[in-house]
Formats: structure tokens, sequence, C-alpha cells
């Protein structure tokens, strides 16, 4: 009788071991499964992001032991940023760095990151798209099937690169900017004194170099990458965007993860955002001295003249008027 209430003790025992070892297989990887994802950028190899996404794929690679590999393609390789969007909406497995504005076309709250001068600096666009307030307009791209792994990757202040020199808003008058063609950012355009042109980056050279436009309004990297010190004089350092993007994929395939899989590709996205964004601060300083060298002027401005006029922007947008408001309760303003 002993021996039987042992031997049933030890069968329930063992029952026990394997339901909890059952439970932690269905929970965490199986080590014979393997995922690859595609990363695609618009920048080249020798861009920050590029070197942020590389470092991203060696750690989710390491972490996971091989069972996410993860491939890295620069200069638009796989398609545009739009295209890519909409290849992993539909379960593709390729993710995409990609601005506020992509994102905002599927949810409005998105779009206030491309009002002028809704943050200050890096560190004001870091505590709003880390906020609650942010995070929850990130939750509702579910719906539309995109992901966001994280929204720190920090690719510059965004100034005006012109042909002629402008100091003041009013220099702006007349001159043709070329922006990304969206209704937010080319009416931050025109408030400030400009006159906005929506044109493909890849036709800025040749716009600028042909008189079709008189400036862009762009970030460091993307200035100096695009060569655009050939055919401009000089740069406003307006600072009228904070140029925060997200490293997004498609709920369908991040679905697809598990569990344990899912938390390191958040993890290390977040840190490969900040490495790139830090790397890319120190780029900056770099460019605007390679730049200088190549005769450039670059000018100091008093942002505080070019915020007045981006003021009137929001009489145009009352929705993110209110959604300007609720951005700086957020952010104790």
């Amino acid at each position: 009788m002993k021996k039987t209430i042992q031997f049933l003790y030890a069968s329930t025992i063992l029952l026990l071991i394997s339901a909890c070892g059952q439970e932690s297989a269905d929970n965490n990887a199986d080590a014979d499964e393997t995922f690859s994802l595609n990363v695609g950028i618009a920048m080249n190899d020798k861009d920050p992001m590029y070197e942020g996404a590389m470092q991203f794929k060696q750690a989710v690679e390491e972490r996971t032991r091989g069972g996410v590999e993860v491939n890295v393609f620069s200069s638009s390789q796989l398609g545009s940023t739009a295209d890519l969007l909409e290849q992993a909406k539909v379960g593709a497995n390729v993710a995409t760095l990609t601005d506020a504005g992509p994102l905002g076309d599927m949810v409005r709250e998105i779009s206030i990151l491309q009002a002028p001068y809704i943050v200050d600096d890096l560190d004001e666009g870091r505590e709003l798209v880390s906020s609650e307030l942010f995070r929850s307009w990130e939750s509702e791209l579910v719906v539309h099937g995109v992901k966001v792994l994280s929204f720190n990757w920090f690719q510059g202040e965004r100034h005006l690169a012109t042909t002629q020199q402008v100091l003041v808003p009013e220099d702006l008058s007349g001159l043709s900017i070329r922006t990304n063609g969206t209704s937010i950012v080319n009416k931050a355009i025109e408030v400030m004194g400009g006159n906005s042109t929506g044109l493909a980056w890849a036709e800025a050279y040749p716009g600028l170099q042909q008189g079709v436009i008189d400036g862009v309004e762009a970030h460091y990297s993307a200035i100096h990458g695009a060569r655009l010190p050939e055919v401009i004089d000089s740069i406003a350092k307006t600072g009228h965007f904070q140029l925060l993007t997200a490293l997004t994929v498609g709920t369908t395939w991040f679905d697809s993860l598990p569990v344990e899989y899912q938390e390191i590709l958040i993890d290390e996205s977040t840190n490969a955002g900040e490495y790139a964004s830090s790397l890319n601060v120190e780029k900056a300083m770099e460019y605007e001295e390679q730049m200088k060298g190549e005769g450039v002027s670059i000018n100091q401005v008093d942002i505080e003249l070019f915020r007045e006029r981006a003021d009137r922007f929001y009489d145009e947008f009352e929705d993110l008027k209110e959604l300007r408001e609720k951005v700086n309760e957020t952010l104790g303003k």
C-alpha cells in the first residue's frame, strides 16, 4: 500500500513537471522554427539609420540564437516606404523606417508630430513619443495592420537649405521650397513665408540645379547624403521639425512570432533607435563642418520669428490645435 501511494505521488509530480514543461514550450520559441525579416530603408548605407538597422540585425539574431534572421536593404532597394508599409499590412515579412506622415494618414493624431515646433528639441520629442498619450495613438495602428516596434529613430532637426540666404521669414517670400507634399508640411512652409512644392526627394538635386525649386526643408544627413551642398548656398537653422521616425512591421507577421521573439524585437528596436539617434547627433556636427568647407553659409537664425509665423498653422487645422493643447499638457508646458 505504501509503495502504491509513493508511485501515485511520483506519477503526479511527473505529470505536473510535464504540464509545466509543455506550458513553457507553448510560451517560448520552438528551437526548430525560424523566421526572417527584411528591413528596407530609404537611406543609403552611410547613413546613421543604416548603422542602427545593422545593430538591430545583429542583436536580434544573437538574442534569438538565429531564430529570427534579419536582412537589411538600404537606398529603397525593396521599394519605397509607402510600398513597404502596404506589403507589411498584408502580411509580408518586411519592416521599414517611416515618419509620422504615412502613419498619420491611418491615425490622424500621429500627424501632430509633423506640426511645426510641436516640440522644441530632441529631448521633448523623446518625451512625447514615450508618453501614454502617444502610445495610445500607436496602438490604434494595429487596426490598420501596422505594428510600431519603436518610435525613437531620430533623423535630425529639419532646416531650410536654399539657393539664397534666408535669415528672417520675409526672406522666404517668393521662394519655392520642396516638401514631401503632405498638406501639413505644405502649410507649415507656407505660414513661415515660403511657397511649398511637393516633389520626390530624388528630384530635389536636379530641381535646385535647374531652378525648379529654390530650396528644401530637410535634415543634415539628408542634405549631405543627397550632395545638395553642390547646388545650395545657405542653410537657415530653423529647426522647425524634429524628425522622429518609427521602425514598423506588419501585425500579421509580428503576431506569428513567439512572445519571446516579439519582446526581443521591441527591445532591440528601441536600443538600435537610441544608438542611431546618438550617432546621428554626432554626425550632424560633422556634416555641418563639411558643408561649411564646401562653401555653404550656415546661419543661426532667430527661431522665435519663425515660430511666431508657424503659430498660424494651427488656425488652418482646428483638430491639430486641440491636439497641441493635449501635447503641451503632456509635456508640462
